[in-house]
């Protein structure tokens, strides 16, 4: 592997390295240092700084976008997220259900 080669792979890592560090410690500071927030926000905010970090890792470190597969990588990328979102979604709303039966 050439100098070249192994520095534009390197370099990815090193910022999605740094990136991930930055965000970790802003949802760690965010949650230790009782912001002046209200809990919805706050938990919005914290969801939104995982899923920045989901997609960083996932296009920097798995490098999803890249390669001669990049389309069925997407593609099974964009699949696994559906199934995920139904099995949550459903998962929530059956919970709801359930506790609005149970207490009328």
């Amino acid at each position: 592997m050439s100098q070249a080669s192994s520095h534009r792979i390197l370099t990815p890592t090193i910022i999605g390295y740094i990136l991930s560090v930055l965000l970790t410690v802003g949802a760690y500071w965010l949650v230790t240092h009782h912001v002046a927030l209200t809990y919805s926000t706050l938990y919005v905010s914290l969801a939104a700084l995982a899923l920045v970090q989901t997609f960083l890792q996932l296009f920097l470190f798995m490098r999803i976008g890249k390669g001669e597969d990049a389309a069925w990588n997407v593609a099974t990328l964009i699949v696994t997220i559906i199934i995920i979102s139904i099995v949550m979604i459903g998962s929530l709303w059956i919970m709801y259900n359930l506790n609005y039966n149970m207490v009328h």
